[in-house]
């Protein structure tokens, strides 16, 4: 990066940058863009899907939208396509599962200064199932938009490259 990259602005932006994550963290947890992808709804409708006040989903709500996460239209609330491809739980392209698991890590990068001040690790606690499953569910968010293209990439028929790597005629 060049120096004209940072400035005042920019570094101001970096700074408030996890208000958007967390805008975005909350709309997971709550599974807001996975209860909008069968119709549009109106907050008190979706309030009581999620389980959430009224007053705090709105803003929240507002806040997606602003984003472009969401839409609004008549006072209802809809996915965008963005939304629907990559935040709606039963699409096959979703990365909800590791949004959730870089919502686990927030307390750890939080006390990253106090880490390096003391020198030691900034997550204290063993992690708990909710975070494992996450973790393990993220990857396999992840390993579904990379498989294809590497799998592209390798010659199964050519059992060559495997010998090259250190396996043997049993391999396969």
């Amino acid at each position: 990066m060049t120096d004209e990259y940072w400035n005042a602005g920019r570094l101001v932006e970096v700074s408030g940058a996890y208000w958007e994550s967390f805008a975005l963290h909350a709309g997971i947890a709550l599974d807001i863009f996975t209860f909008l992808e069968e119709e549009p709804e109106e907050v008190a409708a979706l309030a009581r899907k999620a389980g959430a006040d009224e007053r705090g989903l709105e803003a929240l709500l507002h806040a997606l939208t602003a984003m472009g996460l969401l839409k609004k239209a008549d006072g209802k609330f809809m996915n965008t396509e963005p939304s629907r491809a990559f935040l709606v739980a039963t699409s096959p392209s979703c990365v909800g599962d590791i949004i959730k698991h870089h919502h686990h890590l927030v307390h750890s990068w939080a006390g990253l200064a106090d880490a390096v001040r003391k020198g030691i690790p900034s997550r204290k606690k063993k992690r708990t199932k909710s975070e494992i499953r996450s973790f393990l569910l993220g990857m396999t968010n992840q390993a579904r938009r990379v498989a294809p293209r590497v799998a592209g990439e390798i010659d199964l028929y050519n059992r060559r490259h495997l010998l090259d790597l250190g396996g043997g005629p049993g391999t396969f």
